[in-house]
């Protein structure tokens, strides 16, 4: 049914690109996404991307956002009939109008916070333009090809480094080399891996599975690895299972994985720790504990495990533990702690304004990740709601666009690489599934009513 509906709404995306929109809109969109860090890595020791050569594009990024906006803006039509934009954008700017009400009850750092849900508008506005212009197709045909000039860039730097000795575009692991291509950070090629592979085992191209490894294992990066496994889960799904209902509850079943896995983390964190810290004594003996796999993935994550009963307590008592392996986790922990102190546990602080505000205070205590940002900026209760909300409706569509954009989803939960920026993609497959939902109940209504 889903599909024969997609397949009923080429005629209408044929007919905006003969509107004059050219597809270079949807890569300017995609830009900020794909191209957010020109740099020069360290000389080997661990150092932050503020102490090496280069600059960030985020900037440069928001920009382009700012002129698809005022694209879409300039035609009156678009924004009084999309549906997207009655309906999703005006909703939550009007959420946003409350929030940034609430927020000139904080000490300080309002001001900030204020221009980060101005900012995050402009994002989501952006989001709304897109789907308004482009197809699913060429939305998608655009990522892939994205995807492609990232990982050209990751092995040429990768091999530029291995010739030359210098770490263009490389953040420097100890004396390990990590690629990034243009993205924010290593751990930026899991969302857009996880999406690439599922996607390649769904249309079976399964060539597409070699570049994929190779450049995850340049990047050196653990979550690149969850998402390279959980690329292969969902595109499992889709060639294995038959019956539409079981893949859909499989989805889900996944999705709904990341916020459960917070909790039993919680529960289970001592016998955890105690078996990633004998785990990582055992290994350290035998050949493999010199390996660079080992040094870069396993070691690091086993690291993070053996301690996570004490950042736990140290996170319920109320210190700021952000740093190392388990700060993805344990921001969370203090996150909720921070929200359910208070009534913003029930408002949040705003779409994209926490982050500022900590920053304002000089706080790392931060939203790692989709869900932490949807509760951060809705509350407890509509925060997990808006997950919910766009699980189910990516999960249940079989368009080529939402099998890549599901496993995006799924890493982007816990994955912060990239900002808004790296969630995109499933924003956007979202919005499309949404915009398709209302017109065809539009549609059926309107039958209704001239059968009636």
């Amino acid at each position: 049914m889903q599909a024969e509906h997609w397949r009923q709404n080429r005629p209408q995306a044929a007919r905006t690109a003969a509107a004059g929109y050219s597809p270079i809109w949807i890569y300017l969109f995609l830009a900020p996404a794909f191209f957010q860090r020109v740099f020069i890595g360290g000389d080997g020791t661990e150092a932050s991307y503020d102490e090496m050569a280069g600059a960030s594009t985020v900037l440069l990024g928001y920009g382009v956002h700012l002129l698809v906006c005022l694209r879409y803006l300039s035609v009156p039509s678009n924004f009084q009939r999309d549906p997207l934009f009655l309906n999703v954008f005006l909703s939550f700017s009007l959420v946003s109008a409350l929030h940034i009400l609430l927020l000139f009850a904080e000490p300080f750092g309002a001001s900030q916070a204020v221009l980060g849900i101005l900012r995050s508008l402009f994002w989501l506005l952006a989001c709304v333009a897109i789907v308004r212009y482009a197809s699913p197709k060429d939305f998608l045909n655009a990522v892939i090809n994205l995807v492609h000039i990232t990982f050209v860039v990751i092995i040429i730097s990768s091999i530029a480094y291995r010739i030359t000795g210098i770490p263009y575009q490389i953040l420097m692991y100890g004396d390990v080399p990590r690629a990034q291509g243009f993205l924010s950070e290593p751990s930026g090629i899991a969302t857009l891996l996880a999406g690439y592979v599922a996607h390649a085992l769904y249309v079976r191209k399964y060539w597409r599975l070699a570049p994929a490894i190779v450049v995850v294992v340049l990047s050196g990066s653990v979550i690149a690895y969850f998402g390279f496994i959980a690329a292969l889960a969902f595109g499992g799904i889709s060639l294995l299972v038959a019956s539409p209902p079981s893949r859909v509850m499989l989805r889900r079943i996944i999705l709904y994985s990341v916020p459960v896995l917070f909790v039993f983390l919680a529960i289970f964190s001592g016998p955890i720790s105690t078996f990633a810290a004998e785990m990582r004594a055992s290994v350290s003996l035998t050949s493999f504990g010199d390996t660079v796999v080992y040094r870069v993935v396993f070691d690091r994550l086993l690291e993070a495990m053996s301690v996570l009963q004490t950042g736990i307590d140290l996170a319920r008592a109320g210190a700021n533990v952000t740093e190392g392996g388990l700060f993805r986790y344990t921001s969370m922990l203090l996150l909720v702690g921070d929200l359910a102190q208070s009534w913003r546990g029930l408002t949040g602080y705003g779409l994209g304004a926490h982050a500022q505000l900590m920053q304002a205070q000089q706080m790392s205590l931060l939203d790692f990740g989709l869900l932490p940002l949807a509760f951060s900026s809705f509350g407890l209760p509509l925060g997990f709601l808006l997950f919910a909300s766009v699980a189910n409706l990516i999960s249940r569509s079989e368009h080529p666009l939402a099998i890549f954009a599901t496993p995006c989803l799924f890493v982007g939960l816990f994955n912060s690489a990239g900002g808004i920026h790296g969630y995109s993609i499933a924003i956007v497959t979202a919005l499309f599934l949404l915009k398709f939902s209302m017109v065809r109940q539009t549609s059926q209504v309107r039958r209704g009513l001239t059968a009636g």
